[in-house]
């Protein structure tokens, strides 16, 4: 086996490029000795602790400063609780909001989490020090309020309408909900939001023709570009280095791509993702 100087990023990234298992003599015969950080074999996929809350039981999760990952209670009685240093699951506190509660979760300055009230008529606050569940401010939106969250520049949560008409605000230090602008695209026009460099927050569409902005300074909402890919077209996005917005394939053969906020709005397909990717 060749050796080799090893850069940084590619110890982080776990991108050596020497085949697997790694031979201990390989690495002390290579010119620096240098340590595989990863802790599993690459591009595998191993099973975590099972949870035993049935099925639909969690949608979303958050990580927290102490590095525990709360997962957010769909159907799940409690939330859940995953250490992936040690690699156990802990069930945390009880909520009390029955099936389809929450969907997502946005870690606020202070520490909490803020479920993302589905069916719930309470926002939801987890403070994972304490494990403790409290109810926050009722939004008054009915069933399938929301789906997904994001928190502002401002430290208010922005809270992705899906069921409700209008965009909603959740103050987490006043404990307030507002209900924002409306957005005008009727029933589950979106599902996740993305908050964006200008500050303005990129709604997902899912049954929306349009990909929607939501300035939180302004409270004004703007149709986006369209995307032409029908209903459940989209679920969730993430933001690239270059300020895209990747939006996830649900139904939509293609991976969505959003470029430039509320000042250039375009719409671009990229690669397809396979007949069978994303159909649930």
């Amino acid at each position: 086996m060749a050796s080799g100087v090893w850069s940084i990023s590619d110890i982080l990234l776990g991108q050596l490029n020497y085949s697997w298992p790694i031979v201990l003599g390989d690495l002390f015969n290579s010119d620096f000795l240098s340590l595989w950080t990863t802790g599993h074999a690459p591009n595998t996929y191993i099973d975590g602790p099972a949870h035993g809350k049935g099925s639909s039981a969690f949608n979303g999760g958050v990580l927290t400063p102490d590095g525990d990952v709360v997962l957010v209670p769909r159907n799940s009685a409690n939330i859940g609780i995953y250490d992936p240093v040690a690699d156990t699951y802990t069930d945390g506190a009880t909520h009390g909001k029955g099936s389809s509660a929450f969907n997502g979760g946005v870690l606020t300055p202070s520490g909490d989490v803020v479920l993302v009230p589905v069916n719930s008529a309470n926002i939801g606050i987890y403070d994972p020090v304490a494990d403790t569940y409290t109810d926050g401010a009722t939004h008054g939106k009915g069933s399938f309020a929301f789906l997904g969250g994001v928190l502002a520049p401002s430290g208010d949560v922005v809270l992705i309408p899906f069921g409700s008409a209008n965009i909603g605000i959740y103050d987490p230090v006043a404990d307030t909900y507002t209900d924002g602008a409306t957005d005008g695209k009727g029933s589950s026009a979106f599902a996740g939001g993305v908050l964006t460099p200008s500050g303005d927050v990129v709604l997902i569409p899912l049954n929306s023709a349009n990909i929607g902005i939501y300035d939180p300074v302004a409270d004004t909402y703007t149709d986006g570009a369209t995307h032409g890919k029908g209903s459940s077209a989209f679920l969730g996005g993430v933001l690239t280095l270059s300020g895209d917005v990747v939006l996830v394939p649900h139904n939509s053969a293609n991976i969505g791509i959003f470029s430039g906020g509320a000042s250039v709005p375009t719409s671009t397909d990229y690669a397809t993702t396979g007949a069978y990717l994303n159909k649930f």
